[in-house]
């Protein structure tokens, strides 16, 4: 299956299982944004992919400003956007009695705050590029 010419915005896509999304989306000819919160695992992500067709789009996922910021720097980067992967899940490993109510918090904001956002036109920048919600 080709992918030649997709412009696609993985989110979390710095390791696993959206690392893996992007190695397959690139492998069949799209572009692809990669997107992580901190700068540095993104650059580190771009470097073992080579770099070539991606676009890097760090970004907190959690918050509505920065939601937004990576959409707008994938459509910019890219060109547009024709395919969206939500990857976006985080978790604190240890047991539930002993998560702060700050971890427990940045993991509701994440885990429903991103999906809240999505459902609508998702953001005005994907509506205007004709990105479908």
């Amino acid at each position: 299956m080709s992918f030649e010419g997709l412009r696609v915005l993985i989110t979390e896509s710095t390791r696993g299982i959206g690392k893996a999304a992007a190695i397959a989306f690139l492998e069949r000819g799209a572009m692809v944004a990669i997107n992580g919160r901190r700068d540095g695992d993104v650059a580190e992500a771009m470097t073992e992919l080579g770099a070539h067709s991606l676009v890097a789009t760090p970004g907190d996922l959690g918050t509505a400003d920065g939601a937004h910021n990576v959409v707008n720097t994938a459509i910019n980067g890219l060109g547009g956007l024709d395919v969206r992967v939500n990857n976006t899940g985080v978790f604190d490993n240890g047991p539930i009695e002993n998560v702060s109510e700050e971890i427990y918090d940045w993991m509701m904001d994440i885990a429903s705050k991103v999906r809240s956002l999505r459902p609508r036109p998702p953001f005005p920048s994907c509506a205007a590029a004709g990105v479908p919600s």
